[in-house]
């Protein structure tokens, strides 16, 4: 695979899929569709960010802004709590779209969406009771009393929205799954236009941190509700058998979805709550600088997600269809192409660094020039590891990189403690990239680098043999 032999397979109508090479052909037309208006979603959602930091910064000043910037990275540390359902929604309905069967796919649809939303008013309620009880004030530090009140009422406004996003964010699974996605981001692009105007108006009366929130969170949520309204008119989503569904799919998602859960816990735990680590230890006006330089590395890593998203549910089709050449030639091409471009992005953001983020701040948060290195580095070898994610959900190989999580939350998650105590945040990034790369490295390298050359038909099993 390669951008020449995708923009080949960018057309409108299907291949046919009688053959394994037109069946090869239709993945690589989705994926090509998909990327494509990724491309325009994501160029969207970096307009809101580039221009939501020039519009707030310089009147909440850099402790508001930090604290703002935490609470909305709890989406990340939270998003756990669909239980894994969500990406086990994605296999589940990749596997039910190649039977040939109507109603199964309904009832995967219907019954999987059922699990969550009950798992979405559950969360509602609990995190409503946790966001009222939970000492803000040592969380988040602060210097102002004012600022603890309001810092409060922001983290209510955000465990309502949160909770109605795992609903939401679960339809868009779905259609990952039927390897639609290019439907799920050519709807975001006018949705995300809303959430800007919004974001506007708010800016221009200088809302505070609660509707800034809900500002920044509804766009995302508009595409879920209005695809989940397309799956009802295509029959998909059946409101009235729903709950039938969610009984027959709960035990058989709940047991796909278990070590994506796992995954996604130590994903959240291991590298998705830097932004509170730093707060509750150094306070939210150090997290400023740590934001601004994550922000302007999304110009790297917006491209590499848009190439390596859209091959999940391609892997995960080739492997319900036992096509090993597919998923081999797709891996290798993506595995270069993510190198290349991750490292060469972040060279050239790392050297305009400076000029670029003075005048994005108009020079109110400076970051230093270590701190862009470190968190250049730790970008590539997150491409990496983000490649190689896709390959492995798509196929199912699971337990490595359960295995892997627990060993980076065990053990990464106090050192980024202690090191940023004592050595300060760029330290503490260096050393963490460090840790995760010599764990991935010798847990995939070694240990289960048998079971990843079996899946891609490099070594054979005994029974296989047989």
């Amino acid at each position: 695979m390669n951008l020449v032999v995708l923009a080949r397979h960018l057309r409108i109508q299907p291949f046919p899929a009688d053959t394994e090479e037109g069946r090869a052909a239709e993945r690589y037309r989705r994926v090509s569709w998909t990327m494509l208006a990724h491309a325009a979603s994501s160029a969207t959602s970096m307009l809101v960010m580039v221009l939501s930091v020039s519009w707030t910064v310089p009147y909440l000043g850099a402790e508001r802004f930090g604290a703002w910037m935490t609470i909305a990275s709890l989406a990340a540390v939270l998003s756990f709590l669909d239980l894994g359902v969500g990406n086990g929604l994605t296999n589940r309905i990749a596997r039910a779209a190649s039977e040939p069967s109507a109603n199964k796919l309904s009832q995967a649809v219907s019954g999987g969406l059922g699990v969550l939303a009950i798992l979405s008013f559950a969360l509602l309620l609990l995190l409503s009771f946790a966001a009222w009880l939970l000492p803000w004030q040592v969380l988040i530090k602060t210097t102002s009393d004012a600022l603890v009140d309001e810092i409060r009422i922001s983290v209510l406004m955000f465990a309502g929205l949160f909770a109605a996003s795992i609903f939401t964010n679960g339809v868009l699974r779905v259609y990952h799954g039927l390897q639609r996605g290019f439907e799920v981001f050519a709807t975001c692009v006018p949705c995300t236009f809303v959430g800007l105007l919004l974001l506007y108006i708010a800016t221009r009366y200088h809302a505070g941190m609660p509707v800034l929130l809900l500002c920044s969170m509804v766009g995302g949520m508009l595409p879920g509700i209005w695809l989940w309204i397309q799956l009802g008119r295509k029959g998909l989503f059946r409101i009235a058998g729903w709950m039938h569904s969610t009984k027959i799919e709960k035990p058989k998602l709940l047991r796909v979805s278990l070590l994506f859960f796992v995954l996604q816990i130590g994903t959240a735990f291991g590298w998705g709550m830097d932004s509170l680590i730093i707060s509750s230890t150094l306070g939210a006006s150090a997290v400023a600088a740590f934001t601004l330089v994550q922000h302007m590395y999304l110009f790297a890593t917006q491209p590499i997600l848009i190439l390596n998203s859209p091959l999940w549910p391609a892997y995960a089709d080739a492997n319900a269809r036992n096509d090993r050449a597919f998923i081999r030639k797709t891996l290798g091409s993506a595995a270069q192409l993510t190198l290349a471009y991750s490292a060469t992005s972040v060279g050239v953001l790392a050297f305009v660094s400076a000029p670029l983020l003075r005048y994005w701040t108009d020079g109110q948060v400076v970051p230093s020039a270590n701190l862009v290195y470190a968190l250049g580095t730790w970008t590539i070898a997150a491409a990496m590891a983000s490649c190689l994610a896709m390959f492995m959900n798509g196929m199912g190989i699971l337990r490595p990189q359960a295995v892997a999580v627990l060993i980076i939350v065990a053990v990464g998650v106090p050192l980024k403690f202690l090191v940023v105590r004592t050595a300060g945040i760029e330290a503490m990034v260096y050393v963490f990239t460090a840790f995760f790369v010599v764990t991935l490295g010798t847990l995939y390298g070694v240990l289960y680098r048998s079971q990843i050359e079996r899946q891609l038909g490099l070594t054979f099993s005994k029974s296989d043999r047989q």
